[in-house]
């Protein structure tokens, strides 16, 4: 477990020089919350931010050789991959806690009446997003080289819009989005509860995919 702890610090370290680009991006987006008078909306805007600064990992691994420096480490291929999804969690947790907390300051500072249920949703579904495109990316990138498939980036926003425009095409979709509705609004806090679930199933069903991708690339 130590080696995959060191594991997630150098993936941490190895990121830390692209770091005051994504704080510029944040600072960028909470001013735009602050002048639109729209605090929820900068975590959504943040997380689709950190999905890009996630898979910057891969590019930097990729332009520095960087695998070969992984290869020499004392780290099972699992634990390499436990280690990257580790750090995806990490940055898409601590994201979506400090946007969260800046909205909350907006609110006050703004003097705007805080909704509820919309600002949880959106925290929600942005962290689930984030897992979303953590889970379809990863395993690309940890089977092909990041310059070969980058345009994956902004895959799971595509595909997210078009099971959308199917479901919204399915008899009983809106009925059954407004009973959904009414359920959340009695019970509020659940829907982070309900989200984080559904980030952490796409997060674990990507993971053993990555790892049998990155086996089959050292074939």
């Amino acid at each position: 477990m130590n080696r995959v702890y060191n594991a997630v610090k150098l993936d941490l370290y190895t990121v830390k020089a692209s770091l005051p680009v994504f704080a510029i991006e944040i600072i960028a987006v909470i001013f735009i919350g602050a002048a639109t008078k729209q605090p929820s909306v900068i975590t959504a805007i943040a997380m689709m931010f950190a999905t890009a600064l996630g898979s910057t990992i891969f590019q930097i691994n990729e332009k520095n050789n960087l695998d070969k420096l992984y290869g020499i480490l004392p780290l099972k291929k699992l634990e390499r991959v436990l280690a990257r999804y580790l750090y995806a969690l990490i940055l898409g947790i601590c994201c979506a806690a400090i946007m969260a907390v800046v909205a909350l300051i907006l609110y006050r500072a703004l003097n705007i009446t805080l909704e509820t249920l919309p600002f949880l949703a959106v925290l929600g579904f942005s962290f689930a997003y984030y897992c979303f495109a953590v889970g379809i990316s990863y395993p690309i990138f940890t089977r092909f080289s990041f310059s070969k498939t980058y345009i994956f980036t902004i895959a799971p926003i595509f595909l997210l819009f078009f099971l959308l425009m199917f479901l919204f095409k399915q008899p009983g979709f809106l009925t059954g989005m407004s009973k959904a509705l009414q359920f959340f609004s009695a019970h509020q806090y659940l829907i982070i509860l309900c989200c984080v679930s559904v980030g952490l199933v796409f997060l674990a069903v990507s993971l053993p995919i990555a790892y049998l991708l990155s086996r089959k690339k050292e074939l």
